[in-house]
């Protein structure tokens, strides 16, 4: 279970005595609790109990009060109206422990990034520019379906990810997550274009490193989408971030593997490439 922020428990209700509508009740829970999650409120899977008669559900979610109605989506509405149908009333949500410090919000931004690689959870792949720290994404003015379409893309990364990190096709893999002009970092792009139009912030796209030039090589690499100079001041903020484009809005990092590896040429074009 990921617990990225406040642990709740979740009461639901009490059992219905058949058990096919237990199991009515049970399906009912998840595709609410889903719901929830393709909003980016709920992060990380959920474990359902049952506790003195009532079905319980304990999850992770983005703040304290991430589940309140203000955010809810249109399925969410009527995955909670179905509940009502069988339980009589709303869960009862409940914080476990102390409240964590509140997220920033996308309007105290003066940039964002989307990083679908590095976060842990598809909810969490919206990124202030100054801080690295995850923005609701529930709170951003966009429609359900474009917010939907962020969270599948940040799944399809993780399996494209998951297969890189597996040696299956690795190259091919790779071009797919390290080259900007490959479709699936196109449709990343896009979305962060979406999101840079709902939001009136300038939004970046996380283009994934691992391969690196030798030396200073790797330092002073242009951007792969148009040659320009990219490589951030060293006392910027969020650190995490080397390098950064304003005209591509794309943002990167440093190759981890230093081995000199000819893949470090992925994502470049031949007169992009970096010369000693």
């Amino acid at each position: 279970m990921i617990t990225h922020g406040p642990v709740c428990s979740v009461n639901f209700g009490p059992l219905a005595k058949d058990e096919a509508d237990r199991l009515e009740q049970r399906s009912g829970i998840y595709e609410y609790i889903e719901s929830l999650r393709r909003n980016g409120q709920v992060i990380g899977e959920e474990i359902l109990s049952i506790i003195d008669g009532n079905f319980t559900a304990f999850v992770s979610v983005f703040e304290a009060g991430a589940w309140g109605a203000e955010h809810s989506s249109r399925d969410t509405e009527r995955n909670f109206g179905e509940l009502l149908k069988w339980f009589g009333v709303g869960p009862v949500w409940s914080l476990i422990g102390s409240e964590d410090e509140a997220p920033p919000h996308w309007q105290d931004s003066p940039w964002l990034y989307v990083d679908a690689v590095n976060s842990a959870e598809p909810g969490l792949l919206l990124l202030d520019g100054a801080t690295g720290r995850s923005i609701p994404l529930y709170t951003v003015p966009m429609d359900q379906e474009r917010k939907e379409r962020l969270i599948f893309h940040a799944r399809n990364m993780d399996r494209l990810y998951r297969l890189w990190f597996s040696g299956v096709l690795e190259m091919e893999v790779w071009r797919e997550l390290a080259d900007p002009l490959s479709p699936t970092a196109q449709s990343g792009r896009e979305m962060a274009r979406e999101l840079e139009e709902a939001m009136g912030r300038p939004v970046y796209y996380w283009l994934i490193r691992h391969y690196s030039f030798a030396g200073a090589l790797e330092i002073q690499r242009p951007c792969p989408g148009c040659n320009g100079s990219w490589v951030r001041p060293p006392d910027s903020e969020n650190s995490e971030v080397k390098f950064q484009c304003h005209a591509c809005r794309l943002v990167s990092e440093f190759g981890k593997d230093e081995g000199e590896d000819p893949a470090a040429e992925i994502g470049y074009r031949p007169e992009f490439l970096p010369v000693i």
